[in-house]
């Protein structure tokens, strides 16, 4: 007995020995490894971080014993990390060459599906707005991610890696924290994950006051092979166990134990989908975790690596061994699209009523599951464009449609973006694909644009030869100084002469005259023929600044009244003044202020009428505020004359037309347009396009840009509520730009430069609108060349720049009767009321109300009981179900509601000012 103990002993120390040098040999395995990394990350920096933590990981494996639990839990992680490096190297080796990297992940938030991230092999995270259809590069510092998700509330985006999670702030692209996880996501507002050294799923909730995600829960499990946890944040599914994330319990489901299989969960957590064995995928019931009948794809013979279900549960996509993919009807089991590849399939997700599938080819997928086909494609490019583009050619990209990565391909040679753009340039479009609404006929055939060329001006003639190359010639457009100069008689073939009117000509410096001619069908634009030369005029002594600012609140009729826009008129007016007086001199400066009953059409024509006095030299700064609507390819500002939103006259409102003509009417180069508009009935019945402006009301915009050579920035609103319910008094758009005079986008302390005040807007204003959904993103309309100053502001001025201070904004009251369980006496409808007379137009407000609910808003909560002749309230008020705050009322129950109300509301006003 004793020698069979010792002989055991022997094995034993034998196999523990044979263990550690295996263990010895492996560390010097990677150790080699890691200094061939070391030595790769010399050359491409950006893996240095990995190769940091494959060495923290190293150090902790060598201190740890061969036999250990802890050797156990990070042996595994080791090639995982290994492998990340490797792809790191190829992906620095690969960079450069090429515009185009493939989308490695594409996430949909899951509220109203208004965000889309795609990130691409160069770990480059763009931000897809699916109403505007315009994407933007997100600057983070986490390295190489792979994945992302978005919050519910789309306030927080999620980027990870194999092993590390980065939470940042959606909007001002703040890094809110960083945690240690393997697959994490966003789901119901809250972040869950798997633990690195344990086999545990943790759940993290987001605490708003220390704006972190707080750890609420491990829940222990099996290991855990991959991670998909439901839209309500209430399930997860490891790979093999299905756990209930409130308390930890695994919730049993009626099938045999398999292999690990990819799931996914309907949006209500009523069903639950398997991809399992046999192309087959099992359907489970919940919570009782009982089969359903299964759905089969009996013609496939590739095994299912992927496996995702649409928001409304109708649709369920697979992918198979990331080669093919299948769409099937939920309800009929029946197949409604199918889609092979000779590329890999990298990942996918639904956004609105469409799949999106990102390949290897560097493109981002739309599959249709009712049409069966694609129906378009998202690009990212290194540089930080993008691009949308539909199967019949038509595309929505950066930079207003015009990116150098994109070319078109027509009559055997290369045409530019520009040349085809009035065409196919379709703002909004991933919008429409994602909504299925987008029906654009394409346009008839077209044959080659004509040839120009122009001569340089002599004695202020210049020589231009317009010659047919087969398309015929249709419009021919003159730009000096990218403004349109008339340039009539110049449509047909042969040599024209044109007068350059030396007025416009800039003295002392550089003019350029470009000459734009189009085919017989008016679809393709040529390249065009450029001419610089410089104007030996000695240039003015002191230039001079005009400004026209007009802003309505108060319309002939009182159903289209808004609050802000004439006060924002009045405000901008005085920065510009206060920066331009400094620039120019008081003596310099001319600004007519149009507002309310003085901003009729016939005042307005009037101001602009004053422009032809001006000089090439001068600045121009237009300003208006109010509503803006589209009719056909014509943008329309109202006047003050305007009854209705509809039906309103030619004489009631200025058309985007008519301020071409006017404005080319100057010589004036240096101009500035500010549109700060409502833009009341650009809602459609769709979600998706609800929040997105009109392509032809964008389209306008850029041709008027195109033709007077205005920077333009264009803030509208979607709709009248979107513009007036905000924090801040103001519109959101004059608000930013205020802000940016005050000091936050000036150069040099004092300058305010056009390029850098309109990107302060067009980055700021998403960030103040971020509770109110139906805000669109400003559109920046710049032309060619440099930026300019219009004015320069000292400490002085900037502190009397006014902008309001945001206020408490509110929620549509809520009030029940606890005996009945609703509200009898319509308290809530009175609070309202109330409250919302307390809001002086053009005025600073104290309080603002909205009509709904919004997120992050103020909610007043109330329930009463009536006892005898007394009406007993309880009320509190909450900020997204957290209370800050409570009182309990009296009042005589026979009351009048309205005298209730005024009762209420005095009582709750002095809590509302404390609050922020």
């Amino acid at each position: 007995m004793r020698a069979a103990r010792f002989g055991a002993l022997i094995l034993l120390l034998g196999l523990t020995a044979q263990l550690a040098g295996a263990a010895e040999e492996r560390h010097r395995g990677h150790f080699r490894a890691l200094e061939n990394y070391r030595n790769m990350a010399a050359e491409f920096p950006l893996c240095q971080p990995l190769v940091d933590e494959l060495a923290r990981h190293l150090a902790k494996l060598q201190e740890a014993a061969p036999d250990s639990a802890a050797y156990r839990a990070l042996q595994p992680q080791t090639w995982p990390l290994r492998r990340a490096l490797d792809d790191c190297y190829r992906r620095n080796r690969r960079a450069g060459h090429g515009y185009e990297y493939a989308a490695v992940s594409v996430s949909a938030v899951a509220a109203g599906g208004e965000w889309l991230v795609t990130v691409n092999r160069d770990a480059e995270v763009f931000v897809w707005n699916t109403a505007s259809g315009r994407a933007q590069l997100f600057a983070h510092d986490h390295f190489g991610p792979s994945a992302a998700s978005i919050s519910a509330d789309g306030n927080h985006l999620l980027l990870s890696s194999h092993s590390s999670a980065a939470v940042y702030d959606l909007y001002s692209g703040k890094l809110l924290q960083q945690l240690q996880l393997r697959h994490p996501q966003l789901r119901g507002n809250q972040l869950v994950g798997s633990s690195l050294s344990t086999n545990a799923v943790e759940v993290y909730r987001f605490d708003r006051q220390h704006s972190r995600y707080l750890q609420q829960a491990v829940w222990p499990t099996e290991r855990v092979y991959n991670l998909n946890v439901s839209t309500t944040g209430n399930l997860a599914w490891t790979g093999t166990t299905l756990i209930n994330l409130h308390n930890g319990a695994t919730v049993p489901l009626q099938r045999q134990a398999s292999r690990p299989l990819p799931g996914v969960f309907a949006a209500d957590d009523q069903t639950f989908y398997l991809a399992g064995a046999r192309r087959t995928v099992e359907r489970f019931a919940l919570p009782s975790g009982s089969a359903l009948a299964p759905l089969s794809l009996p013609d496939s013979r590739a095994n299912l690596s992927r496996i995702t279900l649409s928001p409304d549960g109708r649709w369920l996509a697979l992918m198979l061994q990331r080669r093919e993919v299948r769409l099937l009807d939920t309800g009929s089991g029946a197949q409604a699209a199918a889609l092979t590849s000779t590329k890999r399939f990298t990942d996918f997700a639904f956004a609105g009523g469409m799949l999106m599938l990102a390949d290897e080819s560097g493109a981002t997928l739309l599959l249709s599951p009712h049409t069966g086909g694609t129906t378009g494609r998202l690009l990212s490019f290194s540089s930080g464009n993008w691009a949308v583009i539909n199967q019949d050619g038509f595309y929505d990209a950066a930079h207003a449609g015009e990116v150098p990565e994109l070319s078109w391909r027509a009559h055997q040679r290369s045409l530019q973006l520009s040349q085809l753009k009035e065409q196919y340039w379709q703002p909004g479009l991933l919008g429409e694909l994602l909504a299925g609404t987008s029906n654009l006929n394409t346009p008839a055939a077209s044959g080659s644009p004509p040839t120009v060329r122009v001569s340089q001006p002599e004695d202020g003639m210049a020589r231009i030869s317009v010659a047919d190359s087969g398309g015929g010639i249709g419009r021919v457009r003159v730009l000096l100084n990218d403004k349109e100069i008339p340039a009539a008689g110049l449509n047909s073939a042969g040599e024209h002469t044109l007068e350059v009117p030396a007025q416009r000509l800039l003295p002392g410096t550089d003019n350029s005259l470009e000459v734009i001619a189009w085919d017989g069908s008016g679809a393709i634009a040529g390249r065009g023929a450029n001419v610089v030369w410089r104007d030996a005029r000695p240039t003015p002594a002191q230039p001079k600044l005009h400004a026209v600012i007009i802003g309505v609140s108060d319309y002939a009729g009182d159903a289209v009244d808004l609050r802000f826009a004439a006060a924002d008129a009045r405000r901008f007016a005085d920065a510009v003044k206060a920066g331009a007086a400094r620039m120019f001199g008081s003596g310099h400066v001319s600004i007519d202020v149009l507002t309310e009953s003085g901003a009729q059409k016939s005042a307005i024509s009037a101001a602009f009428r004053k422009l032809k006095t001006l000089s090439a030299n001068d600045v121009l700064v237009v300003y208006l505020a109010g509503h803006g609507v589209n009719r056909g390819n014509e943008y329309y500002y109202l006047t003050a004359a305007a009854d209705s939103l509809q039906t309103f006259r030619a004489s009631q409102a200025l058309s985007s037309s008519e301020l071409i003509e006017w404005i080319n009417a100057s010589p004036v180069s240096k101009q500035v347009m500010v549109l700060d508009t409502c833009a009341a009935g650009a809602l459609q019945p769709s979600l998706l396009q609800a929040r997105g402006l009109p392509a032809a009301q964008i389209r306008a915009i850029q041709r008027l840009r195109d033709r007077t050579g205005f920077h333009v920035l264009m803030g509208s609103a979607a709709d009248r509520y979107s513009y007036e319910a905000n924090q801040y008094g103001q519109g959101l758009l004059t608000y930013a730009l205020l802000e940016g005079m005050r000091g936050a986008a000036l150069r040099d302390g004092q300058f305010v430069d056009v390029s850098r005040l309109f990107q302060h807007a067009l980055d700021r204003v998403p960030e103040l609108a971020r509770h109110l959904g139906g805000v669109q993103q400003p559109i920046i309309a710049a032309p060619r060349g440099d930026s300019f100053d219009i004015g320069i502001l000292a400490a002085a001025d900037r502190q009397r720049i006014k902008i309001s201070q945001p206020r408490p904004l509110l929620n549509h009251p809520v009030f029940v009767e606890a005996e009945s369980g609703f509200d009898r006496l319509a308290l809530g409808a009175a609070v309202y009321n109330q409250l919302a007379q307390t809001q002086p137009r053009g005025g600073e407000a104290a309080l603002l109300v909205t009509a709904g609910q919004t997120p992050g808003a103020i909610s007043i909560s109330g329930s009463y009981t009536t006892s005898g002749e007394q009406l007993r309230l309880n009320v509190k008020l909450l900020r997204d179900s957290n209370v800050l705050d409570a009182l309990e009322l009296s009042l005589a129950s026979a009351a009048e509601p309205k005298l209730m109300a005024q009762n209420i509301v005095e009582a709750l006003y002095p809590l509302l000012l404390k609050l922020e």
